[in-house]
């Protein structure tokens, strides 16, 4: 389903403080030689899609693969957005100073889902449970596209990721064991 994101954002982005439907963080630390990936950590809460009359609320596990992300670096020198680094280091328990007592050079990838984004998600879509409940109006148009551990749904705003995990969801289902 492709579509956008209709309603207000209800979090903000750990880093930035950005108002946004869903984030992702992706942590890099480098030792000398080239970035190695030390952790990846995204947004849990619901969020919607609105696409040609259908409605949609997206729920996790989900993998969430954004493009045009904001990039800061924390290392020995300080920098004016260093205490935004710092707090969310502090909150996600991620080690500024490595066993030796030295400052990590660590790099942070911070991309958002904004309210009105485009963007699309491939996943296994259901009824809406208490639909009425969460303020939508009851219709065979309002759905639920909800992860599973073994295949949770992906949200992404890349048009070339979305058709290869379209066709990839698509031969998934046609396969039998």
């Amino acid at each position: 389903m492709e579509g956008r994101c209709p309603a207000p954002a209800r979090q903000r982005a750990p880093v930035t403080g950005r108002a946004c439907a869903a984030w992702r963080i992706d942590l890099a630390e480098q030792l000398g030689g080239p970035w190695l990936g030390v952790a990846s950590l995204r947004s849990l809460e619901p969020f919607d899609l609105e696409a040609e009359g259908l409605r949609a609320q997206v729920q996790g596990p989900v993998i969430l693969l954004l493009r045009h992300g904001e990039e800061a670096e924390l290392d020995a020198r300080p920098r004016p957005s260093d205490d935004a680094l710092r707090r969310f280091c502090a909150r996600e328990g991620i080690a500024l100073l490595d066993e030796r007592g030295l400052p990590r050079r660590l790099r942070f990838r911070e991309t958002v889902l904004l309210a009105g984004d485009a963007f699309g998600v491939v996943g296994k879509a259901g009824p809406l449970p208490k639909a009425a409940a969460l303020g939508y109006r009851e219709s065979a148009a309002t759905r639920s596209i909800v992860g599973q551990r073994r295949m949770p749904a992906i949200v992404t705003n890349d048009t070339r990721l979305l058709a290869t995990a379209q066709s990839r969801a698509s031969v998934a289902r046609s396969t039998r064991y």
